[in-house]
């Protein structure tokens, strides 16, 4: 897999008219972006929106950088809430044996920003080439990791994991492992996957740097609904996504982490609502062997 690497247009995360001063909210809904070079700061992103609606339209509540520094050779692939905790997922850029898949987690969304891990360990899962992995959700009552191949194919593009605890996925244990009928269309790739307590959502973003229609969301009522290719809705979003950022995670939080204000690492300058939206590009995955 390459590195997701991503860049701000200009070096400005554009998210509207919001007085950010030092400080983000942690909102029930969050993107996370990664830098598709590696550099030692303002690498990894994150957006916050109130509502699903809110990512749509590209109305960002904070826009803020993390002092997590991603090590090369691996990028981000996922992060999900699982009612306690906050998991990010580290897939390594070049396919080995072992040690291949990462897991940090964090208590709250703060420690996010400012790179206070609670825990950092290597799952047991070995990610098989020509597949990468490329997003992470907790429905409440399982873990779902999702697992694109990085070549474009007609059937058993995309394959998800099961798994009933978060030990489960350190150790390789999965409850099932089943391919979808959803077919991702080129110049598409999958770059994150969110239960938002209702519906699944499952984000898309395009391989090639355009002005719009760049970031789509299709959404699923079950995880079935998932496995059957059967959206309920498929939508474009207002983001417009400049090179060289992309797109590695989305994730949804609910009211419990929804209001708490933590300090922000790293100030981004913001700019008119007119340009809301952080821009970002995303080259599609291609794993390659150790």
């Amino acid at each position: 897999m390459m590195r997701n690497t991503w860049a701000l247009g200009g070096g400005l995360l554009i998210v509207g008219s919001i007085a950010v001063c030092g400080q983000a909210f942690a909102q029930p809904f969050g993107l996370m972006f990664e830098r598709d070079n590696d550099v030692a700061s303002n690498e990894l992103g994150f957006n916050t929106y109130a509502t699903y609606a809110d990512i749509l339209t590209a109305n960002a509540t904070s826009s803020t950088f993390s002092n997590i520094n991603v090590n090369a050779p691996f990028s981000t692939t996922g992060i999900t809430w699982d009612g306690s905790q906050f998991i990010v997922m580290f897939e390594r850029d070049n396919d080995v044996t072992s040690n291949e898949l990462g897991f940090n987690t964090y208590a709250t969304y703060a420690d996010i920003l400012t790179a206070n891990a609670t825990s950092s360990t290597f799952s047991n899962i070995n990610v098989n080439a020509p597949f990468s992995t490329t997003g992470i959700t907790w429905d409440g009552s399982q873990f779902i990791v999702m697992f694109e191949r990085d070549n474009d194919v007609t059937s058993n593009e995309l394959g998800f994991n099961t798994y009933a605890t978060y030990a489960d996925i350190l150790t390789a244990n999965a409850t099932s492992s089943t391919f979808s009928n959803i077919n991702v269309n080129a110049p598409f790739s999958t770059t994150g996957i969110t239960w938002d307590g209702s519906q699944f959502i499952v984000m898309f973003e395009r391989d090639n740097d355009v002005t719009s229609n760049e970031l789509g969301f299709n959404t699923y009522a079950t995880y079935a609904d998932i496995l059957t290719a059967n959206a309920t809705s498929s939508t474009f979003s207002n983001i417009n996504v400049n090179a060289p950022f992309s797109t590695t995670g989305i994730y949804f939080v609910g009211d419990d982490q929804g209001d708490q204000q933590v300090p922000g690492p790293t100030p981004i300058l913001l700019m008119s609502p007119v340009l809301a939206g952080l821009v970002f590009r995303r080259v599609r995955s291609q794993k390659g062997s150790g």
